[in-house]
């Protein structure tokens, strides 16, 4: 995880390097990096302000990892009204996972929907996250809400932890 962490922030550091300069192919030999750390590295993102793309194997499939606590949390507040947000949410000690920072020191008073989005938004909460899926219907229901929005790509099939486990 650490390897991966930190692989994770290298890149991080050269996209914004090379959203600069726009040269990424020139700039950036992502295959390097690959070689140095026996590492897989896709990269896919836009300018916002220009539409300029930074595309490294953009069409290669890669497990989530923490990504998809962005979409579940939207698809959460797409199913529920501002009130909603503020009732709790029981768990147990049974639902928490290795990676929990925040859940963990809640299972005996719940939490809010809010604070459990936040808990997978901000410190990438693990159990959050599967409590999101839960509250939006599961993996199921997931792949429908992604549907809908026109995602024909996207392949939700497992919780947490699990849904990091990919073979390409």
């Amino acid at each position: 995880m650490k390897k991966f962490c930190f692989l994770f922030l290298i890149i991080c550091g050269l996209m914004v390097f090379c959203l600069q300069d726009c040269q990424a192919r020139q700039k950036l030999n992502l295959a390097d990096l690959e070689n140095k750390y026996n590492a897989v590295i896709g990269v896919y993102a836009v300018d916002m302000e220009n539409g300029k793309k930074i595309c490294y194997k953009p069409d290669t499939r890669f497990s989530y990892c923490s990504t998809h606590k962005v979409f579940t949390a939207a698809e959460l507040l797409r199913q529920k009204n501002t009130s909603d947000l503020n009732e709790i949410r029981k768990f147990s000690a049974e639902d928490i996972l290795s990676y929990a920072p925040i859940t963990k020191d809640h299972v005996a008073d719940g939490m809010t929907l809010a604070e459990i989005c936040s808990a997978s938004l901000r410190w990438s909460d693990n159990t959050a996250a599967n409590l999101i899926l839960q509250e939006i219907g599961g993996v199921e229901n997931f792949k429908v809400a992604l549907k809908n929005i026109g995602d024909k790509t996207t392949k939700p099939a497992r919780n947490e932890p699990e849904l990091n486990l990919f073979n390409p």
